[in-house]
């Protein structure tokens, strides 16, 4: 099957938080002919260690709630259905490269991990379970979380703290609203300061990601004709890497400091920046896509935040996590709520494996360049195809050069040329010059037995 046969397949096949079992069973069936496969219930482990170093890919099978979009369906070169972006697009490129030949014998053993409950709260995420069941996962040379990001590399994580804001009025009957205090209105100033809040980016060891608070839920009220004397507001906070969860937890509770009551009803950590990792960088070197910065080959494109599953890796207690990043399909899906990917063709299939077959093989040239600012210092104004074309060119001279670095050179000695040269010298000997009237008769002008020019330079 294609990835489009496969997507449509896995868009097709519904698994809405808590009801993964259909999913996972199929999956497992599909990859069992490969690889020995572990299925617990609603999700499944794909391969096991051995003696190459291990990569493993992480996506989640389940999706939101139904939004009249269950099934999948083509329309302008856009497969759309429930999930197709978030994350049923990295599922099918997992299921693909668990399948491709070239990959399974290539020099890295490449795992997979198809968990359960990601879209609910933390505490219920099927990814805990499967890390401490099978805790050689946690040895993993490398981590790579399938998530949507637009096809470009994202490093590190931002975590997540949902809170209760209740609002407290005093219930009257709206024929005598002044007898009471609506909690509803009472939220209304706060309410408009989070409308009009931007999100603001922190910087943690040179990358930018993005802090952002979100009201996703409100309730309140016990009648048409009763003033609320409650009000409840879901608060929904992702924060950078540099904050710890107490840290997090300070700062949503100052932000909402106008609430009567805050009740932190779920909790998941930032995940850390993997930075200077082998493998990433080999990644990023064979791809030609530096690192975004949080987390994209388009410096000029705002950053994105990345997605809380990432945080499920960290370590936790005595155990380590594995370093991680992210790539895969539309980052901001279009026509709905996670509800649309990009068609792929041909030429994802045909690059799948050459990403794993050569993390190994050539070493990463550690550099990165702003072309756009590289073009400013020389004075030199190109168009956005120019730039993508001399990045591209600048890739293959990079990559051709990573080739020759990782040649053999120990036992060649240092050379300026590739050819064995000496200088010719002739012998110094003096012999018959030019006669100097026969010379100065060439001359324009003369002065004596000097040749005479033009002054360029005025009189002191």
């Amino acid at each position: 099957m294609s990835l489009l046969e496969d997507l449509i397949w896995l868009v097709d096949t519904p698994s809405v938080t808590g009801e993964e079992h259909a999913l996972a069973a199929a999956v497992a069936g599909r990859l069992g002919d490969h690889h020995p496969v572990a299925l617990t219930g609603p999700a499944l482990v794909v391969g096991t260690p051995d003696d190459r170093p291990q990569i493993t890919l992480y996506g989640h099978l389940d999706t939101v709630p139904d939004q009249e979009n269950g099934k999948a369906e083509i329309r302008d070169d856009r497969l759309h259905g429930l999930g197709s972006s978030d994350m049923k697009a990295g599922l099918a490129v997992m299921i693909a490269l668990l399948e491709d030949p070239a990959v399974r014998s290539g020099p890295f053993n490449v795992t997979g991990v198809f968990y359960d409950r990601e879209e609910g709260p933390a505490h219920e995420n099927g990814l805990e379970t499967l890390l401490d069941e099978f805790d050689w996962l946690t040895d993993a040379e490398f981590a790579i979380v399938m998530e949507p990001t637009d096809l470009q590399l994202e490093v590190g994580c931002q975590g997540a703290l949902n809170a209760t804001l209740t609002f407290l009025g005093k219930s009257a009957h709206s024929a005598r609203p002044w007898l009471g205090e609506n909690a509803v209105t009472k939220a209304g100033a706060w309410l408009a300061t989070m409308h009009e809040r931007a999100p603001q980016v922190v910087v943690v060891e040179g990358y930018e990601f993005r802090e952002l608070f979100s009201v996703t839920l409100a309730s309140g009220g016990l009648a048409r004709n009763v003033i609320p004397p409650t009000f409840d507001i879901n608060l929904n906070y992702r924060f950078p890497p540099s904050l710890d969860l107490d840290e997090a937890e300070a700062r949503l509770r100052e932000v909402a400091a106008a609430a009567d009551e805050i009740t932190i009803v779920d909790r998941a950590p930032a995940a850390p920046i993997p930075c200077g990792e082998p493998p990433l960088r080999a990644l990023e070197d064979r791809e030609r896509c530096p690192i975004d910065r949080q987390a994209g080959v388009d410096r000029r494109r705002p950053p994105h935040p990345a997605r809380s599953l990432g945080g499920q890796l960290r370590p936790r207690g005595d155990r380590p996590g594995p370093p991680g990043g992210g790539v895969g399909g539309d980052r901001q899906p279009r026509g709905g709520v996670l509800g649309d990917a990009p068609v792929p063709d041909g030429r994802v299939d045909a690059s799948a494996a050459s990403r794993f077959r050569g993390l190994g093989t050539i070493p990463a040239m550690p550099v990165d360049i702003d072309i756009a600012k590289v073009a400013r210092l020389a004075r030199i104004r190109l168009t956005d195809e120019e730039l993508a074309q001399y990045g591209e060119q600048l890739g293959d001279i990079l990559e051709h050069a990573a080739r020759v670095q990782a040649l053999a050179t120990d036992d060649v000695a240092p050379t300026a040329h590739p050819l064995p040269m000496v200088n010719a010298f002739r012998a110094d000997e003096i012999e018959p010059s030019l006669d100097r009237e026969e010379v100065l008769a060439e001359a324009p002008d003369r002065d004596g037995p000097y040749f005479k020019v033009p002054a360029f330079l005025e009189d002191s």
